[in-house]
């Protein structure tokens, strides 16, 4: 069977999940962290929905309210890395 990129990291997001929540891994979220999550984030936005494939503005702001603790830089990040 093969795996497509996207499944592939759904699957590991989905594991990831399911152990921090069992409490075997403990995190306290740093820029690293939040730009890894808004990234995740991203890519299920794209794989649910295609009105946001070219707005960036809509998808940028999607991302300010999703991560209202989020600075423009980590937001900048993880645009540029998705």
């Amino acid at each position: 069977m093969k795996l497509t990129k996207r499944q592939l990291k759904r699957i590991i997001r989905e594991e990831y999940s399911l152990l921090k929540r069992r409490g075997l891994i403990k995190e306290s979220i740093n820029d690293e962290e939040r730009v890894i999550d808004m990234i995740m984030f991203l890519d299920d936005l794209m794989d649910n929905s295609e009105e946001y494939d070219y707005d960036e503005y809509a998808v940028e702001n999607k991302l300010r309210s999703a991560f209202p603790d989020a600075t423009e830089d980590e937001i900048r990040d993880a645009m540029e890395r998705f």
